[in-house]
């Protein structure tokens, strides 16, 4: 702080070299009485006593300019050195011994003052500075005959200042001298603005040592213990006597001692982000994986094989450790989220797990998670709030689109009477805003106008007592107004916000003391929030780091004083009259799910369904709520207990959207729940707090789902429900649901190295008041739960972590795990499997020393790479690649004809086009798998090819039944399809220059969610027949028919594909059909109902078998037969038969077959543009809907991996299906068509 008056009697205030205030003297004739004592932290009368300290007085006998106010801050250099009259530098150790530089004045205490020293943490002798405003290269005198050179980037920047501090070293401050020698002295470079991306180079007057690594180091000016942290890398300047650290973003050396540094060999680690002071503000448990990255420096070498790193403190697990390559490696830290509960900030050391090689590296984690229920309120007795910090005012002030909501109880029908504002702001010049009550009827004021609207929402006598939901949005395109979810809106031009007050609850102004309830979680938001986002965080907390977040206040944090605060802003609440803190809030809060639906959606498998009458058009929002809500019991209905420790709560989107007389159906899924007694469906009004009284007794329970019939009005603003039953009746048989988030039963679960914990998540679906569950792994060797038994009368749903000790598992096998529940009905355990993560050591093939050196005695040398599987499983093989160093990008060719290549193989030069004939003979190349793995190329992004260029079509020889294989190389993926490493195929181009490119994604064998593509999306129908000669199991040729709109009936090159001929080895049983004179392999035809001829070439005679391998497309009610003109039968190839069949001689078989094929609306007389519409398919949190539906259908569902999931046969119009989190294609099979849909499924 700075105070200077000038010889015109002005007087400024600076505060951190900021002019704060500037006025005239009042008392324009009064002169400094200096006839006083001087007296720090209190008048002449000792009153008005501060908790404070003090040091670096200082007084001039001149006034100062704010350039030497700034210079002064830390440093006695001024340009009014001489004008120094007064100094204390509160050194002496003890106040009795204090003496004043110039007078040697002592210093006392007043009489009732209690003072202490402590330690200065700021830098402020410095010996030399100066502050200006930057402009091209500009010099700073350092006071030795150097200069320190700012360059702004933008050629201009705001005031920066300079300070070196000759009689202060880094060492002292901190700098840990085993890893670093300090270069320079310690200075500062402090920009006076916030200049937010700006950037500056800084060339510093050190002479740099040749070989050295030199960096620009910084630790906070106000820290009490300084850390360290690199700010740039330095480099020599054009002289060599001088380093620079270029492109320097001047917030980043804010508040900052700074130094150069000189590397000592050694391994330095940095924190990858943006994490200033390497410090992490955790918001939510899903933030929980970081990277580190390390370099060598001070001419460290290179540790070969895994360098190994551990926390100190156990608050971070090492994911993956650090392999260097090149002088850089990076590593993988997972944060113990657990660790966190209950602490405001954590510290954690990541360091060499073996010896001191590496650089510690601090992280300080804050915990910024909020609890996941509403905690404590604040309630009136005749009282009111207020937070007054320019931080909220400033954030709203000037806006038009700005949010206001909180929870609120009014505990007096005096609060329904008059004008009542709730949350509020008001200053004079019309700066009112917020919502208020006049007389019953929500409302709200805008730029203290707009009040005399009135809404759609009211309060009721009823209401007193019970926690109510209010919002206020200003958006771009009017006022919305909310009530427990439901939403007013009014059209109008939105003036911007005039905000210039504290914050009011339960005032009108400030100080007022009439709110009699209680006020809870309100929250501030600088944008318009959405209709779902008033109905998620009416029910949840925000993230602290949420968009647009200006203030939220929860009744539950409070400051170091003690006093509930802010927990944006940080500032205290103020309260007036009778104010408590004591007593819980009691609305619902934190649903485990969330479901949406509108009042005439159709119920199609949903956990919650509500069916309303024709005319009512409403939206449904239903939270599933953990655990039971407040005062549930009614003490009348004692017999009723829960079904489960958990409830329901559903809001609608608009007020009163039902009217007496009308009813509502609510529908439950409980599939499990088959017996026992009736169960009944508790309501009452949202954020009651007294006990449920409307019992709804059960409908019907049929299809997996119970229902029950309830009056409309009932869920009119909002409502609670839950599932109760008789226990006087009988017992309900004890279910729970056992699950693995994102995995389904019988998975493998790949344990990581820092994974040693699997979370079993339990729902208790019905239980009894006497029921006990008993909870146990059954591998006990390596497996182990946290918890023997289920809580049954606490929440519903319930974590079981399952411990697996990893040195007891079979390392290179899949372990299975079973948790068993006993004391239930059924259902009573959980499959899964565990296995390593896989870890494979490379090495070079014939290289027994271990040293992975090539010796290169030609300009072309081969290696061969071994690989070795240490830990895990794998499934498939495993992708290889080579990375060389940048400036000798060439030594390894990785491109075309290497096998380790990882990038794109392009085939262009090497294709050749060769006339012939016909162009059925022409073009013909052979080419081969470049790569050293397993292939397939009928996936899409596996090859990419003109069809103009080259036909689609590749041809694979089969050595085992000596023929030849056609592929589809673009429509659509085929799990046989496998080319091995070098195996030769054969691809036709149509014209001279074609192309064909083989993408690494060819590798990966397997389906994968980029592309899935398991069944054809467009429409058509494709039958695929094997041939089998003998007993052999194995297919001795195949030949294949599609049925597909806008196609040729005779034969065209590329879209069918022609019968490339086997028998090399003169023993190949072949089979094609017949178009137009050609044999084709593929055979693609238009039509409804068509007759194919098969060919077939043999070499044998003797038993022969005919069977479909493949088919998709058909519908239940198609037809596709085989007839055998010898014997004149016909046998349905579409389900699952084969045909056996004697041949006596070749030539006969040769035509002896036809395919016939007939679709189901040439069949039955029913023309295509009758055909019925295609099902819908759409995703509902974890619901997969299938509608739409008529007659009978089958239904499956296939994950990413290409395992079926749901296999089902239906007859209804609509099916539902409860999925984890995945990407799958769903599978509709009607009476005339094949449906497939490619859904997401997100938790």
């Amino acid at each position: 702080m700075a105070l200077s008056e000038d010889r015109d009697g002005n007087v400024s205030l600076y505060i951190n070299d900021n002019q704060v205030a500037s006025a005239p003297r009042i008392v324009q004739w009064a002169p400094l009485n200096s006839a006083v004592n001087l007296s720090l932290f209190a008048d002449g009368f000792e009153s008005m006593p501060i908790k404070g300290t003090v040091d670096e007085l200082k007084i001039w006998n001149r006034a100062l300019d704010g350039n030497d106010v700034k210079r002064a801050m830390f440093s006695h250099d001024t340009s009014a050195t001489g004008a120094l009259v007064y100094y204390n530098d509160f050194n002496a150790g003890s106040l009795d011994k204090e003496k004043e530089l110039f007078s040697r004045a002592g210093m006392a205490p007043r009489t009732q003052a209690v003072t202490s020293y402590v330690k200065m943490p700021v830098a402020v002798g410095a010996v030399k500075s100066e502050v200006k405003t930057p402009q091209g290269r500009t010099a700073y005198d350092t006071g030795n005959g150097t200069a320190v050179y700012i360059t702004p980037s933008e050629g201009e920047s705001p005031e920066i200042g300079v300070y070196r501090y000759a009689n202060i070293h880094p060492d002292s401050l901190g700098v840990n001298t085993q890893y670093y020698v300090a270069a320079s002295e310690v200075f500062q470079i402090r920009p006076f603005t916030d200049s937010g991306e700006q950037t500056i180079d800084i060339e510093l007057p050190v002479q740099a040592q040749g070989g050295k690594q030199y960096q620009l180091y910084a630790c906070g000016l106000y820290e009490e213990q300084k850390v360290w942290q690199k700010v740039a890398d330095l480099v020599p300047g054009d002289n060599g006597k001088s380093l620079i650290a270029k492109g320097v973003r001047t917030t980043k050396i804010a508040d900052k001692i700074l130094a150069v540094l000189q590397n000592k060999a050694a391994i330095e680690p940095s924190f990858d982000g943006s994490f200033e002071g390497n410090e992490i503000n955790v918001y939510d448990r899903s933030q929980t994986e970081y990277n580190i990255s390390a370099r060598l420096v001070g001419g460290m070498s290179e540790p070969e094989g895994l360098y190994e790193i551990t926390s100190r403190t156990g608050l971070f697990k090492v994911a993956d450790n650090m392999k260097f390559v090149n002088g850089k490696a990076t590593a993988t830290l997972l944060l113990d989220i657990d660790r966190l509960d209950g602490a405001k900030t954590l510290t954690d050391t990541i360091e060499c797990k073996t010896n001191s090689s590496m650089v510690p590296l601090v992280i300080t984690v804050n915990n910024k998670m909020l609890p996941d229920n509403p905690g404590k309120a604040m309630t009136f007795q005749n009282g009111g709030a207020a937070v007054q910090t320019s931080q909220i005012s400033g954030s709203l002030n000037g806006l038009n689109n700005v949010t206001m909501m909180g929870w609120v109880r009014i505990d007096s029908e005096d609060m329904l009477k008059g004008v009542k504002p709730l949350i509020f702001f008001r200053s004079g010049n019309g700066a009112v805003c917020g919502i208020h009550l006049a007389d019953k009827n929500l409302r709200f004021h805008w730029n203290d106008g707009y009040y005399g609207w009135a809404t759609s929402h009211y309060f009721k006598p009823t209401d007193v007592g019970r926690w109510m939901h209010v919002a206020l949005v200003a958006a771009s395109d009017g006022f919305h107004v909310y009530l427990n979810g439901a939403e007013y809106f009014r059209a109008t031009d939105v003036p911007a916000a005039k905000i210039n007050s504290a914050l009011l609850l339960g005032q009108n102004y400030q100080g007022d003391k009439w709110y009699k309830g209680a006020i809870d979680q309100v929250m501030l938001w600088n944008r318009a929030l959405t209709a779902n986002e008033i109905r998620r965080y009416m029910l949840d907390n925000p993230r602290l780091d949420a968009e647009g977040l200006v203030s939220f206040i929860d009744m539950d944090h409070k400051n170091d004083d003690g006093n509930v605060c802010d927990v944006v802003t940080g500032t205290p609440l103020t309260l007036y009259g009778t104010a408590s803190n004591d007593d819980f809030s009691h609305m619902p809060f934190h649903p485990s799910a969330t479901l949406t639906q509108n009042s005439q959606d159709a119920e199609a498998g949903q956990e919650v369904h509500v069916a309303s009458p024709q005319g009512v058009t409403a939206g449904f929002s239903i939270g599933v709520m953990n655990g039971t809500p407040y005062n549930y019991a009614n003490a009348e209905h004692a017999e009723l207990v829960p079904l489960s420790n958990s409830f329901y709560t559903l809001t609608v989107d608009k007020a009163s959207p039902f009217s007496d007389g009308q009813k509502v159906t609510i529908s439950f899924s409980m599939p499990e729940i088959t017996s026992g007694p009736a169960v009944k469906l508790a309501l009452r009004p949202i954020g009651s707090t007294e006990p449920f009284t409307t019992f709804v007794p059960q409908l019907a329970q049929a299809g997996g789902r119970i229902s029950f019939e309830a009056d409309g009005t009932s869920l009119n603003g909002g409502c609670e429900m839950m599932l109760m039953y008789d226990a006087t009746e009988g017992e309900l048989p004890v279910r729970v649901k056992l699950s693995v988030d994102g995995h389904a039963e019988g998975d493998t679960i790949i344990l990581g190295e820092a994974t040693d914990k699997i979370t079993v998540k339990s729902r208790v679906i019905s239980a009894n008041p006497t029921s006990r569950v008993l909870v146990s792994a059954v591998e006990s060797e390596y497996a182990s739960t946290d918890i023997s038994e289920l809580d049954l009368k606490g929440s519903a749903e319930q974590d079981i972590v399952v411990a697996i000790n990893k040195d007891n598992l079979n390392r290179l096998a899949v372990n299975p795990v079973t948790i068993k529940l006993s004391g239930v009905s059924e259902g009573s355990e959980l499959k899964l499997n565990v296995a390593l993560e896989p870890v494979v050591e490379l090495s070079l093939a014939n290289n027994e020393d271990g040293g992975n050196v090539i010796e290169a005695k030609s300009p072309y040398t081969s290696f061969g790479v071994k690989a070795k599987l240490l830990q895990g499983v794998l499934d498939g093989g495993i992708n290889i690649k080579v990375e060389t160093d940048p400036d000798v990008t060439n030594l390894v060719n990785t491109s075309l004809g290497t096998m380790l290549s990882n990038g794109n193989v392009t085939y262009s030069d090497m294709l050749e086009y060769h006339q012939a004939d016909n162009e059925y003979d022409a073009g013909w190349n052979l080419v081969g798998n470049p790569y050293l793995a397993d292939i397939n190329l009928t996936k899409k992004y596996n090859i990419m090819l003109d069809e103009e260029e080259v036909v689609k079509y590749l041809y694979q020889y089969d050595a085992a039944s000596d023929t030849y294989t056609a592929w589809d190389m673009v429509d659509n993926y085929d799990e046989a399809q496998r080319l091995m490493p070098l195996q030769p195929f054969f691809v036709q181009t149509r014209q001279p220059g074609a192309s064909i490119v083989i993408t690494p994604e060819a590798k990966s064998t397997s389906i994968n969610r980029r592309v899935f593509d398991h069944y054809m999306l467009h429409e058509s129908r494709m039958l695929r027949l094997a041939l089998y000669a003998g007993d052999s199991d194995t297919p001795a040729d195949r030949t294949e028919v599609k049925l597909q709109d806008e196609t040729s009936a005779g034969f065209v090159l590329g879209e069918d594909a022609m019968k490339m001929w086997g028998g090399l080895n003169s023993r190949s049983n072949e089979m094609s059909t017949v178009c137009d004179g050609h044999n084709l392999s593929v055979n693609v035809l238009p039509g409804k109902q068509v007759e194919i001829p098969l060919h077939m070439r043999l070499t044998s005679t003797g038993k022969f078998r005919i069977a479909t391998i493949k088919s998709y497309g058909y519908g239940l009610n198609d037809r596709a037969e085989l007839y055998d003109r010898v014997t004149g039968l016909r046998r349905d190839l579409l389900d699952g038969n084969e045909y056996e069949f004697d041949v006596e001689s070749a030539e006969e078989a040769e035509s002896r077959f036809v395919i016939v094929i007939k679709l189901y609306d040439v069949a039955t007389g029913i023309g295509q543009e009758e055909a019925v519409a295609r099902p819908s398919v759409s995703v509902d949190s974890n619901t997969c809907r299938i509608e739409g539906l008529s007659g009978k259908s089958v239904i499956e569902i296939f994950d990413i991996a290409g395992r079926r999931c749901v296999y089902t046969t239906t007859q209804g119009a609509s099916s539902a299906h409860q999925l984890p989190q995945g990407t799958y294609i769903v599978r509709v099979r009607t009476s005339s068509k094949d449906y497939t849909n490619k859904i997401s499924v997100k938790q």
